[in-house]
């Protein structure tokens, strides 16, 4: 269900009244009305809704190609969780019903390091939140658009990732793009971490080569980036989620197909991430690949992945011992995950039950696994 949808306000056709021409987003007519109707909803609703202004700063010389790159990505990181127009030129609007400032501020934040990092092109941006910033749709365009010119005065062209192929600037990017998610979930930060760790034990165990170790690391600290675009109330959800919910999360991989650029191997680290949840039995998501289709190292991540969850406590549920963990593993191998990982990972928690120190310096990634 799209964020219309959501809101009880779908347009009845996306004609061409509504469009802008030159990208296929909605145009600056329809957003402003759009943005006056959800305004109304979420007053009697008693709901937030972030306005997110953004504006070049900095792009590359071809100007078309410029503003269809960033209506693409644009559109594809707010699916399900927002909408998108062109207001003029070089300036685009997103509506995001149910969000505060922070989350707004880190998708654009994630969004602006995504497009430095593909072409060097970045972005200002300004946000306003109803019903902080303006009950109205004046009042928080105004505000927006204020604090936008403020970010545009302040925001100097930055070079992608310094030149291109520096470890520290690497390293910075994966820790904005980390850092970016402590912001919204603390939890999902210190996830990411223990799944990396979980990868490298068993890589290890498999006899992974260094390359495949590194490549695997990386995917596991970014699997769950795309989270930046789901909104607090259901990442943090203590029940079950509807399935209007869950279609949003499960979108999570997308976004972070579309966030992960700039870092070595970073094709393979996409498609690590985007199929980390990928079922054996072909269930699962987004493609619905099955058994031996689904990449090898999504398959391995699936496994740290799971047991990382399940080992910390959660909104919804308590943590497992790892004992009783690897039991759940392997009560789902075969329809869940591959079996002969599972069995492989049986190693990993030996080793934890063993000697949880020992174990600690083995998961500790050696000098040659970090970024290069």
């Amino acid at each position: 269900m799209s964020a219309e949808e959501r809101f009880g306000h779908t347009p009845a056709l996306r004609d061409q009244a509504n469009l802008d021409p030159v990208t296929g987003l909605y145009n600056r007519r329809f957003m402003q009305t759009y943005l006056q109707r959800l305004l109304a909803i979420a007053a009697r609703r008693r709901r937030s809704v972030a306005l997110l202004v953004l504006q070049a700063a900095h792009a590359p010389a071809a100007p078309g190609d410029f503003l269809t790159t960033v209506a693409g990505q644009l559109r594809l990181m707010t699916d399900k969780v927002g909408i998108v127009g062109r207001l003029s030129g070089d300036q685009f609007a997103v509506v995001l019903p149910d969000h505060s400032f922070a989350e707004a501020r880190a998708l654009a934040q994630a969004f602006d390091d995504c497009l430095i990092a593909a072409d060097g092109s970045s972005l200002s941006w300004g946000i306003a939140v109803f019903p902080d910033d303006g009950l109205a749709r004046g009042p928080l365009l105004t505000a927006a658009r204020k604090r936008l010119a403020g970010a545009c005065r302040a925001h100097a062209p930055r070079s992608r990732n310094g030149d291109g192929s520096s470890a520290a600037a690497v390293l910075g990017l994966l820790e904005r793009l980390v850092s970016s998610i402590d912001g919204r979930d603390h939890y999902t930060r210190a996830h990411c971490e223990n799944t990396a760790a979980y990868c490298l034990a068993l890589a290890r165990v498999l006899r992974l080569d260094q390359q495949r170790c590194r490549t695997l690391r990386l995917a596991a600290l970014l699997h769950d980036v795309g989270k930046i675009g789901i909104p607090d109330d259901i990442l943090r959800k203590p029940g079950p989620l509807t399935p209007d919910e869950f279609a949003i999360v499960k979108h999570h991989v997308n976004i972070a197909g579309h966030l992960i650029v700039g870092i070595p191997c970073a094709a393979e680290v996409r498609d690590i991430a985007l199929h980390h949840h990928e079922r054996w039995d072909g269930t699962g998501y987004p493609d619905g690949l099955k058994g031996e289709a689904i990449p090898y190292l999504a398959r391995l991540l699936a496994i740290a992945d799971a047991f990382a969850a399940v080992t910390m406590d959660r909104p919804h549920s308590p943590s497992l011992s790892p004992r009783a963990a690897y039991a759940e593993l392997r009560r789902v191998a075969g329809s869940q995950l591959d079996p002969q990982l599972v069995a492989a990972f049986g190693a990993v928690v030996e080793g934890l039950l063993r000697d949880r120190p020992a174990l600690r310096l083995a998961l500790a990634p050696e000098p040659g696994l970090e970024p290069a």
